[in-house]
């Protein structure tokens, strides 16, 4: 069931209709047959509530370096949980961090809340008091709400995870190569007046920390927090600093794989979500609880051999290629959703909110979003997805839409595009590449290698309309379009207080 909260949707529905009932000799947009797994147990088909939700998150994690997903580095646990659960191929992030973040917890395109650029320590803006963000949802429910890591959804302390919806936060204000300007206590002690924070709450506990305690303590803080509301319902957010550059892993994993310093981190992370696992199977909460994992954008080809790798797609981090925006995600809830299923419809980060909010009782926003009810699809109640479209923005900029298997690039500057290429920590530099329009077909062609333009006048057309309409809510840098549908981002003089 498409929700009525979606932006543009009756112009967007009848744009999909367009082009799915097209009799072109090419065949209909829709996607290829889906690739979830039959479910003849009946495992999933029930309503079920869940009374628990832990959500993983890495920072700049490679589509292919999870095992699962076609990966060579060993990742045992995050493979196991995939086995348990089910895989979502084609589950849509965005291109930077703030921006994924956003949309994760506010179930909106990031443009639409004025979130579409990377946050850092010199910006006054953040995410607005007016948004309800799911930990907010979540504990009007009667959950528990703690986030271990980084938040990235503004740096001044107006924006930070309390005002929001959390009980608890352990983690730092952004990335983990974000200085901030200290205050004097904290600039005499450690001999200056920017560093990285780590934050209890309201606040800062610790400064320069070695880089390579974060996965650690991220882990730990975690399995604290279940331990503790084991008796009562609970979320625990879970996003890694890792593996963000600067590469940082504790002694115990230093070396471990043999295959480098972004392996060794790979390895680390992998070891911390079994760790949380095992704390859920010791306290018997498994199948009440729901697990998911994923990253929030593709990996920073620019770092090379400290970075990760996107295969079978092209790009990465910063770009609207497929490698940039394609996630490795996977949820698990034992005996509700079918174990070692997968699918390859469209989903996206968007999608989290008012999943959650349908599979735990919670309410929905007040405000627009933009997201999607995936639990028919994770139940096994349908093969379908509810989504068939997506927009592909680099902070303001429209650089591509979707439609089913098709994908249109619009032309644009690439302006991300690799060029020299750094090593063990060392930052390579990017070039400015134009691209001009392109048609893909991702089922057949998820590289994007094959221009289908020429060959398809009518998809074409579809899908500049489909942009078009895009635009016409969300606005568009490139041509100048300022969107219907966009609210205000939280200042430090508006916004930054709950009414």
């Amino acid at each position: 069931m498409i929700r009525s909260n979606n932006f543009s949707v009756c112009g967007i529905i009848q744009t999909v209709a367009m082009v799915m009932t097209c009799c072109c000799a090419w065949g209909p947009i829709s996607a290829a047959t889906p690739g979830v797994a039959s479910n003849e147990d009946g495992v999933g088909i029930h309503q079920a509530t869940a009374d628990n939700v832990v959500l993983f998150l890495a920072d700049d994690l490679g589509y292919s370096d999870l095992g699962r997903f076609g990966g060579k580095l060993a990742t045992p646990h995050l493979d196991q949980l995939a086995a348990d659960g089910m895989r979502l191929t084609s589950f849509y992030v965005h291109p930077i961090c703030t921006p994924s973040r956003a949309a994760l917890l506010t179930g909106c395109y990031p443009q639409r809340i004025g979130m579409e650029s990377v946050n850092s320590v010199r910006h006054s803006w953040g995410i607005h008091a007016d948004e309800q963000l799911l930990p907010e949802l979540l504990r009007e429910a009667g959950f528990a709400t703690g986030i271990f890591g980084k938040w990235h959804l503004g740096h001044r302390p107006q924006f930070w995870p309390l005002h929001h919806g959390f009980d608890v936060w352990f983690g730092t204000p952004g990335s983990n190569d974000h200085l901030s300007r200290l205050p004097d206590k904290w600039a005499k002690q450690v001999g200056s007046d920017v560093g990285l924070p780590y934050i209890h709450n309201d606040e800062i506990i610790d400064v320069g920390f070695p880089q390579s305690v974060l996965t650690s303590r991220s882990r730990d803080r975690a399995i604290e927090f279940i331990r503790r509301h084991a008796d009562q319902r609970f979320f625990c957010y879970v996003p890694f600093n890792m593996p963000h550059t600067p590469l940082g892993v504790s002694e115990r994993f230093q070396g471990r794989t043999g295959m480098g310093a972004y392996a060794d981190v790979i390895a680390e992370i992998d070891a911390a979500v079994g760790a949380v696992l095992a704390c859920l199977s010791e306290l018997n909460l498994d199948e009440n609880t729901i697990v998911i994992f994923c990253s929030d954008n593709g990996p920073w080809h620019i770092f090379g051999n400290h970075g990760g790798t996107a295969l079978p797609f092209r790009g990465g981090k910063k770009q609207t290629l497929e490698g940039g925006v394609r996630s490795a995600c996977i949820v698990r809830w034992k005996g509700v959703i079918g174990a070692g299923t997968s699918s390859d419809e469209m989903a996206a980060a968007m999608d989290i909110l008012p999943t959650l909010a349908t599979l735990t009782g919670a309410s929905m926003p007040e405000k627009k979003i933009d997201g999607f009810d995936l639990s028919p699809l994770l139940l096994g109640r349908t093969e379908k997805g509810p989504r068939d479209s997506y927009a592909y923005y680099f902070k303001r900029r429209l650089q591509a839409v979707r439609l089913g298997r098709w994908k249109l690039q619009l032309p644009h500057d690439d302006t991300q595009a690799p060029d020299l290429i750094g090593n063990d920590g060392a930052r390579g530099t990017i070039k400015s590449v134009p691209q001009s329009l392109a048609l893909y077909d991702l089922k057949a062609d998820p590289a994007e290698s094959a221009d289908l333009s020429g060959g398809h006048p009518q998809v074409v057309a579809r899908l500049q309309e489909f942009a078009d309409q895009v635009r016409s809510e969300l606005g568009d840098e490139l041509t100048n379009r300022l969107g219907a549908g966009v609210r205000e981002v939280g200042t430090v003089s508006k916004g930054s207080v709950k009414d």
